[in-house]
């Protein structure tokens, strides 16, 4: 529960133990099912609270997804996919560095 709470809401924060009992609950209480625990997180106060904004930076990765889907792309198609944004990045998505991708820095 942690690290989906950090990966979606805060990088900098770690979340209570008070945080965390309910969100596991949800997660045994709907036979494991992470949708329902990711939709709960994002309906939360803590996801749309002031201090939470701005706290997650995106990776070529998740910025370029996030363009396709504002472009409305459908498919792998060259047209819409920014490969040389991510090829220039050095996170080319078919040849990660190893099985756990790549790491993520914040900047400055």
């Amino acid at each position: 529960m942690r690290k989906l709470y950090r990966f979606l809401v805060s990088e900098d924060e770690d979340p209570a133990p008070e945080l965390l009992r309910p969100l596991a609950e949800e997660l045994r209480g709907h036979n494991y099912d992470i949708g329902h625990v990711v939709s709960v997180i994002l309906r939360s106060r803590h996801f749309y609270d002031p201090a939470a904004r701005r706290q997650r930076v995106k990776g070529p990765v998740e910025f370029s997804a996030g363009l396709l889907r504002r472009w409305r792309c459908r498919g792998p198609t060259y047209a819409c996919w920014p490969w040389p944004g991510l090829r220039a990045a050095r996170q080319d998505l078919f040849a990660p560095p190893n099985v756990k991708g790549w790491d993520a820095a914040r900047p400055g």
